[in-house]
């Protein structure tokens, strides 16, 4: 979340797209609402760093947050534990899912997952593209004192999720929010053109 440079803050806002920011690390579900929600790490740090120091990270380590039981898949003998889906930023455990590391270019089953994967982070995605799109002042740098930030973040992200209950969500219109350069950010982590998209679903069925 882009913040207006505060006094005396150095370099530990600025971050490596080049302007100041703050961390705003949640957890979405499939309903396009933030269940949980970490505000307030230096724009600097990377997300595998900040996860890291998220309270969630520690009930997830201890196995003391509240995740679903494992569930068999419909129409199959499987049962699989529910996970958290995130990009190559974060790190791969039990619990969370991440894509392959990047190969030669060509499709793999390896590739095949980590297409499949971030397909399903789309919904990530959606949810912060509709937050921006409905509270502008998320589109520029909020222009108030450090200690305020939070607050307008956690308000901002709770009435996101209380308008989500009273009307619902378009997904078609979700999916236009998503801005260029998160589109950028999908393309480069599926490094998928279309041809071998087709090839993907024809592959997978």
């Amino acid at each position: 979340m882009r913040i207006r440079c505060a006094q005396s803050s150095g370099s530990q806002f600025y971050n490596y797209k080049s302007y100041f920011s703050v961390h705003l690390q949640t957890i979405v579900n499939a309903e396009y609402k933030f269940m949980t929600v970490d505000i307030g790490a230096y724009g600097r740090q990377s997300d595998s760093g900040v996860f890291t120091e998220f309270s969630v990270f520690r009930h997830l380590e201890a196995g003391s947050f509240n995740l679903p039981p494992p569930r068999q898949i419909l129409r199959t003998n499987i049962t699989l534990p529910f996970v958290l889906v995130g990009d190559q930023g974060y790190p791969l455990k039990e619990y969370l899912m991440r894509p392959y590391p990047t190969d030669n270019g060509s499709v793999s089953t390896k590739e095949i997952f980590s297409y499949r994967l971030s397909r399903a982070r789309r919904t990530v995605e959606c949810a912060f593209g509709i937050l921006v799109a409905r509270w502008r002042c998320l589109k520029t740098e909020l222009q108030v004192n450090p200690e305020h930030i939070d607050t307008i973040i956690r308000t901002v992200c709770l009435l996101h999720n209380i308008i989500i209950d009273k009307e619902g969500v378009n997904e078609t219109v979700a999916m236009t929010q998503i801005t260029p350069e998160d589109h950028s950010n999908v393309r480069s982590s599926n490094r998928y053109n279309r041809a071998k998209q087709m090839h993907v679903v024809y592959e997978t069925g």
